[in-house]
C-alpha cells in the first residue's frame, strides 16, 4: 500500500504518488471509523437493552416482594383465627371437663393436632 519514496521520482510525480497514499489512508481510516461507529451503535444498543431488563426485573422483584408480604400477613391472620379457635375448644373443653371427660379427650387431641401441625390437621 505505502511505497517507497525515493531520489529518482520527479517531484510532480512524487507529489502525485503522495497525494494518492494520502487518499488511500484517509479512505482506509475512514472504512475503519465507520466500522467502529457501527460497533458503537450495536453496543450502545446491548447496553440500553440491559439497562431496560435490569428495570423490568427490579419491578418485578418490588411486586413479588409485596404479594409475599400480603401472603406472610394472610398466614399471620389466619393463626391468629386459629389461636382464638383453639383457646375456645379449649375454654369449651376445660367447661366439658367437668361435664364429661370422653369428650375433653377428643377436643385436647384436636388441638394438640393444630398446635403440632402448625394449624393444619394433616400436618406441613
Amino acid at each position: 500500500m505505502f511505497r517507497n519514496y525515493g531520489a529518482t521520482d520527479a517531484p510532480e510525480e512524487e507529489k502525485k504518488t503522495l497525494l494518492e497514499d494520502s487518499i488511500a489512508v484517509t479512505e482506509e481510516a475512514n472504512q475503519v471509523g465507520g466500522a467502529t461507529l457501527e460497533q458503537l451503535q450495536i453496543q450502545r444498543g446491548q447496553i440500553e437493552g440491559a439497562g431496560s431488563t435490569a428495570s423490568d426485573t427490579r419491578s418485578i422483584t418490588q411486586r413479588a416482594k409485596q404479594v409475599m408480604g400480603d401472603i406472610q400477613f394472610k398466614i399471620f391472620k389466619e393463626k391468629v383465627v386459629l389461636s382464638f379457635v383453639i383457646l375456645a375448644l379449649l375454654g369449651v373443653d376445660g367447661t366439658s371437663l367437668f361435664l364429661q371427660s370422653s369428650h375433653s379427650r377428643l377436643a385436647a387431641g384436636l388441638a394438640y393436632l393444630l398446635v403440632k401441625n402448625g394449624g393444619s390437621f394433616t400436618g406441613k
